[in-house]
């Protein structure tokens, strides 16, 4: 609701803008015309205002250049913000997720895919309602988030969430993620819910983005069919 007052806000400054400047040029040019009628136009007057005129018209549409262009930027960072940033939890969203992958792939960098998994998400929403469910994903996210910057959370689905781990070995990744989460379930002791995880790696088992991505779901389904909590994807 505040981000439309404020698209409704911008949409009202803009249309005020361009009839503001509407009726200063309009009113110039009466001047002008008026003047006209009653001195020469080759007098010292008449060219004096005729000046007068001129700068006023560059003056607004320097101001209406600028303005456009500071509106349109404010639009366009909010606009990306919608599709960057998960509204409910404030986490990344999977656009984001697919362009930082391709950051780093295209850097180069060595980094793990870690698909987690709510398990008894759906029925933790069906018992204790959906406000309840919100609540446990926010703080989900609130905890994520306070993670180091080598770990960076995106929300995917519904209950499902990406992290991605920069730098990662693959001896240590799956322990440094299970400490994590066994942190996060220590500060809420109240847990009726656990975690599937699948992890998959870059570059040593796929150099593709979207086969990256899917090779980490997978191996977080097939954590889930063992009633484990998390696979590694193999070699």
């Amino acid at each position: 609701m505040l981000r439309i007052k404020k698209e409704r806000l911008i949409l009202i400054l803009m249309l005020t803008l361009v009839i503001f400047v509407s009726i200063i040029l309009f009113l110039n040019f009466k001047l002008v015309n008026e003047i006209r009628q009653y001195v020469d136009e080759d007098s010292e007057i008449f060219k004096i205002v005729l000046r007068y005129v001129i700068y006023s018209l560059f003056t607004f549409i320097i101001l209406v250049v600028t303005s456009s262009y500071f509106i349109s930027s404010y639009i366009y960072t909010e606009m990306k913000s919608r599709l960057e940033i998960d509204h409910l939890t404030g986490l990344y969203s999977r656009k984001k997720l697919n362009d930082d992958i391709d950051v780093l792939i295209f850097r180069k960098m060595k980094f793990a895919v870690c698909y987690i998994d709510f398990v008894g998400f759906k029925k933790l929403n069906d018992t204790k309602g959906h406000d309840h469910g919100d609540h446990v994903l926010k703080k989900f996210a609130e905890y994520m988030l306070s993670l180091p910057c080598e770990y960076q959370t995106y929300r995917v689905g519904g209950d499902e969430f990406i992290v991605i781990i920069k730098g990662s070995s693959e001896e240590t990744i799956n322990n440094d993620l299970l400490q994590i989460l066994e942190i996060y379930k220590s500060t809420e002791p109240n847990l009726d819910y656990s975690f599937n995880i699948g992890i998959s790696f870059y570059p040593s088992q796929e150099t593709n983005k979207d086969k990256l991505i899917k090779r980490a779901d997978t191996a977080m389904y097939r954590a889930k069919e063992r009633n484990i909590d998390y696979f590694i994807s193999k070699k």
